[in-house]
């Protein structure tokens, strides 16, 4: 068994490895594992996603992270909120000095400035992307926000008696997202978005379930508790 000296002698396989970091590095945040809707000039968009049971190992099928992006002047705040790990962060303790008893305005506006934002991320299989058909039958991390977790939400929790309660993230019994994006009064809106009726996340021929290829898939997730470690 080569000892971790002798690896060194691989010197191809180091200078490769060193150059897909670096180009990683020159990309900023973007990240190959994350999926994105495209849109169009109109912020319009749709895709057809599933969500994802939790990884192996882990207990739950998303974890929520909170974020600053602020701007100020001609600098960014960038940063994720250590609230997340359920810690004090400095940032928090500075926005809520704006919000005292009986805040002013300016005090207010300061307030909406520095707010945090809610995010969640998900493995989700990508059934179709009409913009982006290559990234069909993968495998992503999909980050999103409130409004789509409200779908989520709603999904597990119907407001009325009427309609049956299913879990969103069942290989089985969950449900196709179609994912749909559409400009409302200036900024990009989800709420168009629903999901389809139940059934297996990858079906046979015949229509039944293909366990080895839900498997497989299952199988290809990433780890969720690193994006809040």
């Amino acid at each position: 068994m080569a000892s971790a000296f002798d690896k060194l002698r691989n010197r191809a396989d180091s200078m490769k490895k060193l150059s897909e970091k670096i180009d990683t590095e020159k990309n900023g945040y973007d990240d190959a594992r994350l999926w994105k809707l495209t849109v169009d000039k109109k912020q319009t968009g749709s895709a057809v996603i599933r969500f994802l049971p939790a990884p192996e190992g882990e207990e739950f099928p998303y974890v929520r992270r909170f974020e600053y992006f602020i701007k100020k002047g001609n600098k960014w705040y960038i940063e994720n909120c250590r609230s997340t790990l359920g810690e004090a962060d400095p940032m928090n303790e500075y926005f809520f000095e704006f919000r005292g008893e009986n805040p002013t305005e300016a005090q207010k506006t300061a307030a909406r400035k520095y707010s945090r934002s809610t995010n969640y991320i998900a493995n989700i299989y990508v059934v179709s992307d009409p913009k982006n058909p290559e990234n069909e039958g993968k495998v992503f991390l999909f980050k999103f926000g409130a409004r789509i977790f409200q779908k989520i939400e709603g999904a597990l929790k119907p407001e009325f008696a009427d309609i049956t309660a299913i879990n969103p993230f069942d290989l089985w019994e969950g449900a196709n997202f179609k994912l749909r994006a559409r400009e409302l009064d200036g900024q990009r809106s989800y709420d168009m978005s629903v999901f389809d009726n139940c059934g297996p996340a990858i079906t046979r021929p015949d229509g039944s379930p293909d366990d080895a290829a839900m498997e497989k898939m299952w199988n290809a997730q990433y780890k969720l508790l690193d994006e809040i470690a």
